[in-house]
């Protein structure tokens, strides 16, 4: 599988540092100009722990939706990104047995490593997060 750069390895480290004692960060630093981040730890077990990252927005009908909601696999130090929904679409690029990976997608796991680099620069630029050591102009390790 494909891990996230180091950059974005940095970010989310950092990040997750910031959690309370639940595991879980909101960050809304920017609002009304972009939506809250939240940060959850949603699950550990022998094969890492799982992130979930995520903006949501309240619809006219009421409903909370993901925009986008991710799952990030944490193992040891390195993330890998396995789940991407939004309000059209649901990818999960890992299948699980009796709690251990079973198959990837590595075509559709490679995309969404992709999409978090991106994703969590942005995310520290937008909600204005300072991180020691992080240049988010550096460009993503591809």
């Amino acid at each position: 599988m494909k891990a996230i750069d180091k950059t974005s390895t940095k970010i989310l480290h950092h990040l997750i540092s910031l959690t309370d004692n639940d595991k879980h960060l909101k960050l809304d630093n920017a609002s009304p100009s972009f939506m809250a981040f939240n940060l959850e730890c949603i699950w550990e077990g022998k094969a890492g722990i799982q992130w979930a990252l995520s903006h949501y927005y309240l619809h006219h009908s009421g409903d909370m939706i993901p925009d986008p909601d991710m799952v990030v696999l944490q193992v040891n130090d390195e993330f890998f990104p396995i789940q991407y929904q939004d309000m059209y679409r649901f990818d999960e690029a890992v299948t699980w047995k009796d709690g251990e990976i079973e198959s990837v997608d590595e075509a559709m796991q490679s995309s969404l490593a992709e999409f978090v680099n991106m994703w969590l620069r942005n995310i520290v630029e937008q909600q204005r997060v300072e991180i020691e050591g992080v240049d988010l102009k550096e460009e993503s390790e591809g």
